[in-house]
């Protein structure tokens, strides 16, 4: 069977999927007479249809990344880019390479992550389905072989964030035996915001990695809730302040400061025995 847009044949090479909501095949253009090759998401759930043109609509990433969309039948057709098959679950040795070199194909998959034009939907599912490629020169590439029963239209960049790190911490899990600080405390954090928050920590991980002291958990306890210690900062500013302001009040109503009593005369009498005189 071929898929036939306005524009070009679509002819299957190879079923990588049958799934509830859709297929995946891999095809070639009949009309190119190069080999190239594409990724056709063949889907016949009219749901999960409906999903998908609301994240390609909301996205430009979604525009970017698509080659086509077209129908055939009752079948819808999405077309993406081939990304040769080099899974990184696979290919990843982690006892066959240096902890720097593992903390480089993690701080390259939080940047595949920052720059793919996969709109975050999609690539929630690619980080949750494996599909992510590792290059021989440890870069990484997500693919677009999505099964799409669990596509979520409201998913966004914390929810994809939050994946990665998932994603991240399998990769770590191996490693962190190797008496690493940075990478334990790594394990150890749950929640981001967003793709910039987790490239932040994996830099000053990889940074301070051969420059690891007796006091690095403790500087990277502070130095990665900088947000956080910042906003409490500004609140007890502003306490002291209201505070300040509430004894200028004070001081212009009733001529004193009713609170600093306790630390003038706040002993004037023990048992029988007056201290007043």
């Amino acid at each position: 069977m071929t898929f036939q847009s306005n524009k070009t044949t679509y002819v299957p090479v190879m079923k990588v999927l049958r799934g509830e909501a859709n297929d995946i095949l891999i095809c070639r253009d009949a009309l190119s007479e190069r080999e190239d090759y594409y990724t056709l998401l063949a889907i016949h759930d009219h749901e999960i249809v409906k999903k998908l043109l609301c994240v390609m609509e909301r996205s430009s990433r979604g525009k970017e990344c698509c080659e086509e969309v077209f129908w055939q039948g009752d079948v819808f057709c999405a077309v993406f880019p081939h990304v040769k098959e080099r899974y990184l679950k696979s290919f990843y040795m982690p006892a066959q390479i240096t902890l720097e070199t593992c903390g480089e194909i993690c701080e390259n998959l939080i940047l595949a992550c920052m720059l793919s034009k996969l709109p975050y939907p999609l690539l929630y599912l690619a980080l949750a389905q494996g599909q992510i490629h590792l290059r021989k020169d440890y870069a990484i590439e997500p693919g677009f072989t999505i099964e799409l029963d669990e596509l979520d239209e409201k998913i966004g960049e914390r929810e994809c964030a939050g994946q990665c790190a998932g994603v991240l911490r399998e990769l770590l899990e191996p490693v962190k035996g190797r008496e690493n600080m940075a990478y334990r405390f790594f394990m150890r954090k749950w929640e981001y915001e967003d793709f910039g928050v987790l490239y932040r920590d994996m830099r000053l991980i990889r940074r301070i990695m051969k420059k690891e002291g007796r006091f690095t958990g403790l500087w990277l306890f502070f130095k990665s809730r900088q947000d956080t210690m910042c906003k409490l900062l500004r609140a007890a500013c502003m306490a002291m302040i209201f505070l300040a302001l509430l004894c200028l009040l004070s001081r212009a109503v009733w001529g004193e400061i009713p609170f600093l009593r306790i630390f003038v005369n706040h002993f004037t009498m023990i048992g029988t025995q007056s201290l007043a005189g």
